[in-house]
């Protein structure tokens, strides 16, 4: 099962840590040997284990490595921690090592992002109504299905948060892939499959991989918009890329996938002029949502943004609100610019930024 069990720990202390490199530690319940070594440091692992040296705790979340973490400069690696198979359960570790280490003088927990603290944490009277859509049950046993698991799959392997990718694939189609093919009694001949790619031709997607280090390259073909596995690493793909078009910002990232970058762009023109601040700063600026007066006028009167629109009514202009209804929680985390970024989707407010040591070409 390989659900998010995001239990999260920094050490408090500035003290610098003196690890030797290779040093080993033996995980106790499964009787086994990891390698710690300078250099290196998963951003996320496997099932909620966490190793514990004297009092500095290492973190150890969810299924595949999508990233190396530096904290306070030095930086580690875990090896082989995809062999350990158990329960959403943190372990502790015992030193084998005759080095000496020097401890942390302050332990602080960070936000845990394991499905039931978020569901712990869905906020009241929410702006966006975050979370008021959310089927506990549902979507715990959604994790465990085939489809689940391709979502979790490929936000690890492009750093972004699986929930809020499932919860914008639930308003999208209501996860259903198979009836939005061609053939399916809901397809409409343009968007296609679960997270409904818009007219598939061939193009190009291109997003960087933290699992290989390196930028990948997929085609939006007919073909790989029906498949339900690169469906959703397509759509992953270029939510990645909307997060660097937009310098981070959540709320732009979604509306784009719903409005798309022109309509988008325009908006924030307007805004720019409206205001006196460059689009840059807005974009920076994710507790400013003054930009989404346009967005909602150009959904009411689209003939004042385009001239050749047809229709009376341009996109959902409220698409990020009927996304985040099925967010579970208040924060999320993605890549972004080789920091891991912590964002309460409330307010808009960064809560975290670490720094990821294995830095996006």
């Amino acid at each position: 099962m390989d659900k998010i069990q995001d239990k999260y720990y920094s050490t408090g202390s500035t003290d610098k840590h003196n690890y030797n490199r290779n040093r080993k530690y033996k995980l106790g319940h499964y009787n086994s040997y990891h390698t710690i070594e300078k250099g290196k440091w998963p951003k996320i692992i496997k099932n909620g284990v966490c190793l514990v040296v004297g009092s500095i705790t290492i973190l150890v979340f969810s299924n595949k490595l999508i990233g190396n973490y530096s904290e306070q400069n030095v930086t580690y690696n875990i090896e082989n921690i995809s062999n350990i198979n158990g329960t959403n359960t943190i372990y502790s570790v015992e030193e084998t090592s005759n080095t000496t280490v020097e401890e942390s003088s302050e332990l602080t927990t960070v936000d845990s992002f394991s499905l039931e603290n978020r569901i712990k944490n869905i906020p009241q009277n929410s702006q966006f109504m975050i979370g008021t859509k959310v089927d506990t049950n549902k979507l715990t046993e959604f994790s465990d299905t085939e489809m689940g698991k391709i979502f979790i799959k490929y936000a690890q392997q492009f750093g972004i948060d699986p929930y809020l990718l499932i919860a914008q694939a639930i308003q999208e189609t209501q996860l259903n892939h198979w009836d939005f093919i061609c053939g399916g009694n809901k397809y409409n001949g343009y968007s296609v499959g679960v997270c409904q790619l818009e007219n598939p031709s061939g193009n190009p997607i291109t997003a960087y991989d933290y699992n290989c280090n390196e930028y990948i390259t997929e085609y939006i073909t007919m073909d790989n918009a029906q498949n339900l596995d690169t469906n959703i690493k397509i759509a992953t793909m270029q939510m990645q890329n909307k997060l660097y078009d937009y310098n981070g910002n959540p709320y732009l990232a979604l509306q784009s996938y719903n409005y798309g970058t022109g309509m988008i762009d325009i908006a924030l023109n307007h805004y720019s002029e409206e205001i006196g601040q460059s689009v840059e700063n807005i974009m920076q600026d994710y507790q400013n949502f003054g930009w989404l007066k346009y967005i909602y006028d150009m959904h009411e009167n689209p003939s004042k943004y385009l001239s050749n629109w047809s229709f009376n009514t341009y996109g959902d202009g409220e698409y990020i609100k009927h996304v985040l209804q099925y967010f579970p929680g208040t924060n999320t985390y993605y890549n972004y610019d080789n920091k891991l970024y912590e964002i309460n989707l409330n307010n808009g407010e960064i809560v975290k930024v670490d720094i990821i040591d294995n830095k996006v070409k």
